[in-house]
Protein backbone atom coordinates (compact mmCIF):
# COMPACT_ATOMS: atom_id res chain seq x y z
CA UNK A 1 0.00 0.00 0.00
CA UNK A 2 1.65 3.32 -0.99
CA UNK A 3 0.88 6.40 1.23
CA UNK A 4 -2.06 5.68 2.88
CA UNK A 5 -4.45 8.44 3.72
CA UNK A 6 -6.33 7.22 7.32
CA UNK A 7 -4.38 5.46 9.95
CA UNK A 8 -7.53 3.31 11.54
CA UNK A 9 -7.47 1.78 14.71
CA UNK A 10 -10.14 -1.12 15.89
CA UNK A 11 -11.43 -1.25 19.56
CA UNK A 12 -12.99 -4.65 19.33
CA UNK A 13 -11.48 -7.78 18.44
CA UNK A 14 -14.36 -9.94 17.70
CA UNK A 15 -16.32 -11.54 14.72
CA UNK A 16 -17.56 -8.58 13.23
CA UNK A 17 -14.39 -6.73 13.96
CA UNK A 18 -12.60 -9.20 11.80
CA UNK A 19 -13.50 -12.69 12.27
CA UNK A 20 -16.85 -12.80 10.86
CA UNK A 21 -15.01 -12.82 7.64
CA UNK A 22 -14.41 -16.72 7.68
CA UNK A 23 -17.73 -17.27 8.37
CA UNK A 24 -19.38 -15.88 5.50
CA UNK A 25 -19.62 -18.26 2.16
CA UNK A 26 -18.65 -16.62 -0.93
CA UNK A 27 -20.92 -15.09 -2.78
CA UNK A 28 -23.23 -13.63 0.48
CA UNK A 29 -24.76 -10.19 0.42
CA UNK A 30 -21.82 -8.07 1.00
CA UNK A 31 -18.10 -8.83 1.45
CA UNK A 32 -15.98 -7.85 2.83
CA UNK A 33 -18.15 -7.98 5.79
CA UNK A 34 -15.99 -7.59 9.08
CA UNK A 35 -14.05 -3.92 9.95
CA UNK A 36 -10.73 -5.45 9.29
CA UNK A 37 -11.39 -6.31 5.51
CA UNK A 38 -13.24 -3.96 4.85
CA UNK A 39 -10.82 -0.79 5.75
CA UNK A 40 -8.28 -3.29 4.15
CA UNK A 41 -10.11 -2.85 0.79
CA UNK A 42 -9.87 0.91 1.02
CA UNK A 43 -6.69 2.09 -0.36
CA UNK A 44 -6.78 5.19 1.36
CA UNK A 45 -6.74 3.41 4.73
CA UNK A 46 -4.36 1.37 6.80
CA UNK A 47 -5.46 -0.51 10.19
CA UNK A 48 -2.27 -0.06 12.41
CA UNK A 49 -3.76 -1.33 15.54
CA UNK A 50 -6.73 -3.60 17.11
CA UNK A 51 -7.77 -3.31 20.55
CA UNK A 52 -9.64 -6.42 22.57
CA UNK A 53 -10.10 -7.70 26.02
CA UNK A 54 -8.91 -11.14 25.30
CA UNK A 55 -5.38 -12.06 24.15
CA UNK A 56 -6.83 -15.10 22.91
CA UNK A 57 -9.15 -12.94 20.14
CA UNK A 58 -6.09 -10.71 19.86
CA UNK A 59 -3.71 -13.36 18.54
CA UNK A 60 -6.76 -15.16 16.17
CA UNK A 61 -6.42 -11.41 14.47
CA UNK A 62 -2.81 -11.88 14.43
CA UNK A 63 -3.11 -15.12 13.09
CA UNK A 64 -6.15 -14.40 10.14
CA UNK A 65 -4.83 -11.06 9.01
CA UNK A 66 -0.56 -10.48 9.69
CA UNK A 67 -1.39 -7.89 11.98
CA UNK A 68 0.65 -7.85 15.33
CA UNK A 69 0.51 -4.26 16.62
CA UNK A 70 -2.45 -4.99 19.17
CA UNK A 71 -3.20 -3.86 22.48
CA UNK A 72 -5.30 -5.01 25.71
CA UNK A 73 -6.12 -1.29 26.44
CA UNK A 74 -7.63 0.85 23.63
CA UNK A 75 -6.67 3.80 25.51
CA UNK A 76 -2.99 3.18 25.43
CA UNK A 77 -3.64 2.23 21.61
CA UNK A 78 -5.28 5.34 20.65
CA UNK A 79 -2.97 7.60 22.87
CA UNK A 80 -0.16 5.53 21.56
CA UNK A 81 -0.98 5.36 17.69
CA UNK A 82 -3.10 8.56 17.30
CA UNK A 83 -5.38 6.83 14.47
CA UNK A 84 -7.40 8.93 12.30
CA UNK A 85 -10.43 6.62 12.85
CA UNK A 86 -11.69 4.37 15.35
CA UNK A 87 -14.05 1.60 14.58
CA UNK A 88 -15.79 0.41 17.60
CA UNK A 89 -16.87 -3.19 17.41
CA UNK A 90 -17.25 -4.31 20.95
CA UNK A 91 -20.78 -5.55 22.39
CA UNK A 92 -23.38 -2.22 23.02
CA UNK A 93 -22.71 -2.33 26.83
CA UNK A 94 -18.99 -1.35 26.44
CA UNK A 95 -19.13 0.88 23.85
CA UNK A 96 -19.94 4.50 25.19
CA UNK A 97 -16.92 4.83 26.81
CA UNK A 98 -14.30 3.92 23.99
CA UNK A 99 -16.53 6.26 21.55
CA UNK A 100 -16.22 9.20 24.47
CA UNK A 101 -12.51 8.35 24.57
CA UNK A 102 -11.57 8.52 21.23
CA UNK A 103 -13.79 11.55 20.56
CA UNK A 104 -11.72 13.02 23.02
CA UNK A 105 -8.25 12.35 22.28
CA UNK A 106 -7.87 13.03 18.48
CA UNK A 107 -9.49 10.62 16.53
CA UNK A 108 -11.16 12.57 13.68
CA UNK A 109 -13.50 9.73 12.49
CA UNK A 110 -15.32 7.43 14.87
CA UNK A 111 -17.42 4.47 13.20
CA UNK A 112 -19.42 2.31 16.36
CA UNK A 113 -21.60 -0.83 15.42
CA UNK A 114 -24.94 -1.18 16.48
CA UNK A 115 -26.42 -0.80 18.58
CA UNK A 116 -24.97 2.28 19.54
CA UNK A 117 -24.96 2.24 23.19
CA UNK A 118 -26.79 0.67 26.28
CA UNK A 119 -28.72 3.94 27.61
CA UNK A 120 -29.75 7.27 26.77
CA UNK A 121 -27.60 8.83 28.94
CA UNK A 122 -24.70 6.85 27.14
CA UNK A 123 -26.28 8.20 23.41
CA UNK A 124 -25.94 12.30 24.83
CA UNK A 125 -22.37 11.45 26.00
CA UNK A 126 -21.17 10.49 22.54
CA UNK A 127 -23.55 12.96 21.19
CA UNK A 128 -21.73 16.13 23.04
CA UNK A 129 -18.35 14.32 22.88
CA UNK A 130 -18.28 13.87 19.48
CA UNK A 131 -20.03 17.43 18.63
CA UNK A 132 -17.46 19.29 21.51
CA UNK A 133 -14.01 17.81 19.36
CA UNK A 134 -15.56 18.18 15.65
CA UNK A 135 -15.59 14.40 15.63
CA UNK A 136 -17.11 12.96 12.31
CA UNK A 137 -19.26 9.94 13.35
CA UNK A 138 -21.60 7.02 12.10
CA UNK A 139 -22.75 4.18 13.09
CA UNK A 140 -23.88 0.67 11.66
CA UNK A 141 -27.53 0.32 10.25
CA UNK A 142 -26.96 -0.13 7.17
CA UNK A 143 -29.08 -3.17 6.68
CA UNK A 144 -32.39 -1.93 7.75
CA UNK A 145 -33.29 -0.72 4.05
CA UNK A 146 -31.82 -4.06 2.67
CA UNK A 147 -34.90 -5.95 0.86
CA UNK A 148 -33.91 -8.99 3.01
CA UNK A 149 -34.48 -7.07 5.83
CA UNK A 150 -37.93 -4.89 4.77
Amino acid sequence: MSNPTYRVAIIGAGRIGGLLEDEQAPNTFRKPHGHFAAYSAVEQAEVVAVAGRSEGRLQMFTERFGIDNTYLDYREMIEREKPDIVSVTTQSTYRAEPIVFAAEHGVRGIYAEKALCASLEEADRIAAACKANGVAFNFGAERRYHDGYV
